[in-house]
């Protein structure tokens, strides 16, 4: 009995640290997005000034740059971020489904399968994140050159 009530706690242990990983990547992604927002804005601030000055400035180049760097930098936190979580997640549902199918003695929950991580919403936040990314550096050698 000693051993049912371990594998319950440990049930509802696992449950509540998939929840967490969850809202962490809903809150990462979000704070992520205002970030690259506000990157975006400053650039696009920068590229109207630069408009205006009708020279090209180095410093205004350099500047543009930098938040290019900065963007790319938070977005391969953001990637690495997300590979965490989706192999912490993994983990996690493999040990309930082992879990919840001992305790009910059949077969209820079936484990993970890599094959459809194509359908995590990790996967599509990690595309998404190296998609953005690799328009901005786009966007930054072919609209913003002199």
């Amino acid at each position: 009995m000693e051993i049912e009530k371990y594998r319950t706690l440990r049930l509802e242990t696992i449950t509540r640290r998939q929840e967490f990983l969850n809202d962490t990547v809903y809150r990462s992604l979000a704070i992520y997005h205002a970030l690259i927002t506000a990157i975006a804005g400053i650039a696009a601030g920068i590229r109207v000034m630069q408009s205006k000055v009708d020279a090209i400035n180095s410093d205004i180049a350099d500047s543009i740059h930098f938040l290019l760097l900065v963007w790319t930098f938070l977005s391969v936190y953001m990637i690495i971020n997300m590979i965490s979580c989706m192999c912490s997640w993994y983990s996690y549902r493999k040990e309930e489904s082992e879990l919840a199918n001992e305790l009910t003695g059949e077969e209820v929950r079936q484990l993970p399968q890599l094959s459809n991580a194509w359908r995590w919403m990790e996967t599509w936040f990690i595309v998404y994140c190296a998609g953005i990314t690799s328009v901005a550096w786009w966007a930054k050698a072919t609209l913003l050159s002199p």
